[in-house]
């Protein structure tokens, strides 16, 4: 699993490779109970939305989501990131999710109650991430492919305007 996976390459030092440290000894517990937050709770929590067929569990799912936006907003309303003040894998583990939120998973998965935007530290977070982070994503082909792939979630295939990309901070 892409967790065990990435968790493996933090413990390990690859000859040749920078010595980048996204996992710190120090911070290891930290980082490993913030990924399983950020995992079961935004990054597969869109998913439990999108996928719910019981407006019972969607509203729980909803709501768990924004819960946990909320709790990481206030989280790094005290930091720049995450676990530390520099950058870890936990801040890695939510950078996908929060990169697709208002243009993909949002209309969707019908979880846009809120908009990252309306988030105001995660929001500079991202802002903080997205120049370093640009080059590894590519918001259109995300787009394209949730939209164009899902097909009980979208029988029509369209794929809509997105939003201007990266939102600004301000």
């Amino acid at each position: 699993d892409s967790a065990d996976i990435a968790r493996a390459l933090c413990d390990r030092r690859v000859p040749g490779a920078n010595n980048v440290d996204l996992r710190p000894a120090a911070l290891a517990a930290d980082i490993d109970a913030t990924c399983d937050f950020v995992y079961t709770t935004v990054n597969d929590g869109v998913y439990k939305c999108g996928f719910a067929t019981k407006q019972a569990a969607y509203d729980r799912a909803e709501a768990s989501l924004h819960n946990a936006l909320a709790d990481l907003d206030k989280t790094l309303a005290q930091s720049r990131f995450l676990c530390a003040d520099k950058l870890t894998l936990a801040d890695l583990w939510l950078y996908p999710t929060v990169a697709r939120f208002d243009a993909v998973y949002a209309p969707l998965f019908r979880c846009g109650r809120r908009r990252l935007a309306d988030y105001p530290n995660i929001r500079r977070w991202f802002a903080d991430l997205y120049p370093h982070l640009a080059d590894t994503f590519d918001l259109p082909a995300a787009a394209a492919s949730y939209f164009s792939s899902l097909f009980p979630l979208n029988p029509s295939g369209i794929v809509p305007a997105l939003p201007p990309y990266p939102a600004s901070p301000d």
